[in-house]
């Protein structure tokens, strides 16, 4: 109770400024958001596994801290409910408020279904899924008591249609749009912004790890699309956000996906399943 009567304080007595909260914000989608925000003026905490990451992002996104605007840093581990919520509770604290909440924390391990078993869906789960989640119900609490702030979750294309080798990813990131799909609903009333961006194959770190791992048939299929930059992807992301936007897709396919799924879905899948088959005919 004594930490509400804190954060109301606070908040009313005008010392608090724009304060957004990036999970995953040391690299990728979640460094290029809070460029942009710092940019903007606002504070922002970085929450991250790895603290020498963690302190090269704030190094490195120093030189975007524009007048006002500051940067914390968390270690935290997104995959440990406890963790989360006393490492979030310890942001909001320091700054009086809690106004956007960008869930970055990913995890992607392509694959055959059938050759990476159950730990890697439980680490994509723990870390796309219930990282998200936890996060949110932590901070949702405070949202509400201010009547006001933005919840942004980063899904993927993944999120919007299965991909050959990609199980594990897909699933979890599908879970993710189902829980903004509710949330939306729910925040809606209480004055809070639900948004869920879907980002197609972005040159992160990630990205460039997976190359070694993705099956021959799904670097066919995705490999001539090309990546997206972060500044691109973010860049969207940001200004959608702020035009209230719930789905965010990046590019005409993903949006056409978003929009006329149930229709183009088919279609879709008829042509990757023929390029698949013609793929492994000639391999045979």
């Amino acid at each position: 109770m004594l930490f509400f009567v804190s954060i109301v304080v606070r908040n009313y007595s005008g010392v608090g400024m724009k304060h957004v909260l990036i999970t995953g914000g040391s690299s990728g989608i979640g460094k290029g958001l809070a460029k942009l925000y710092l940019q903007e003026g606002a504070s922002v905490s970085l929450l991250a596994r790895r603290e020498e990451v963690l302190e090269e992002a704030k190094k490195e996104l120093e030189q975007y801290r524009t007048k006002g605007a500051s940067i914390s840093i968390y270690k935290c581990d997104v995959t440990d409910e406890v963790d989360v919520k006393s490492t979030i509770e310890s942001a909001i604290y320091e700054y009086g408020r809690i106004d956007v909440l960008i869930t970055s924390a990913g995890f992607s391990r392509p694959g055959y279904f059938l050759e990476q078993g159950t730990s890697i869906f439980k680490k994509s789960f723990d870390i796309n899924v219930f990282g998200t989640l936890y996060a949110i119900q932590t901070v949702l609490p405070y949202m509400e008591k201010q009547g006001s702030g933005k919840i942004v979750m980063i899904s993927s294309g993944a999120g919007l249609i299965g991909i050959f080798g990609s199980s594990s990813y897909c699933s979890a990131k599908y879970a993710v749009r189902g829980l903004a799909e509710v949330l939306r609903a729910e925040c809606k009333p209480k004055g809070i912004q639900v948004s869920i961006a879907y980002p197609p194959d972005t040159d992160t770190p990630m990205m460039e790890v997976n190359k070694d791992y993705k099956p021959a048939e799904t670097k066919m299929i995705m490999g001539s699309g090309g990546f997206f930059t972060v500044k691109q992807v973010t860049e969207k992301i940001y200004n959608a956000v702020n035009k209230g936007k719930f789905a965010i897709t990046i590019g005409l396919s993903l949006a056409l996906l978003n929009r006329l799924g149930s229709l183009l879905l088919p279609i879709v899948n008829s042509g990757f399943d023929k390029k698949i088959a013609r793929f492994q005919k000639s391999k045979s």
